[in-house]
């Protein structure tokens, strides 16, 4: 029976440090901002998406990852239900790599984020 517990806490372990990450390719353009950042902002508040999670914006515009935060942010002040709160939790995992989809080092970095 000890056995199985400890084979049990092992497996939530590992399940604990698997990641869900959203990667957006043109995150810099404004169907981001208007629609799948506030659709997975409105997701988070209603806790439809699994813990822990991040979300990776890729585009060819040079920002940093507060810059991107702070663009998405534009876009969602005005909503109806959004929280300061709520938006520095759901910022904290958002994230921006900037280059060019025929690039292979794109995709490295995308790749050293997840």
């Amino acid at each position: 029976m000890r056995s199985g517990r400890l084979l049990l806490a092992g497996l939530l372990s590992i399940l604990t440090l698997m990641m869900t990450s959203i990667v957006i390719f043109g995150a810099s353009g404004d169907l981001t901002g208007r629609k799948l950042i506030p659709a997975l902002f409105r997701n988070v508040q209603k806790k439809r998406l699994s813990e822990p999670f991040q979300i990776i914006g890729v585009s060819r515009s040079r920002f940093s990852d507060d810059e991107f935060r702070s663009t998405m942010r534009k876009w969602l002040a005005g909503e109806q239900g959004f929280s300061p709160d709520e938006w520095n939790q759901f910022a904290s995992r958002l994230w921006y790599i900037a280059g060019d989809i025929g690039d292979p080092s794109l995709y490295e970095s995308i790749a050293r984020r997840i």
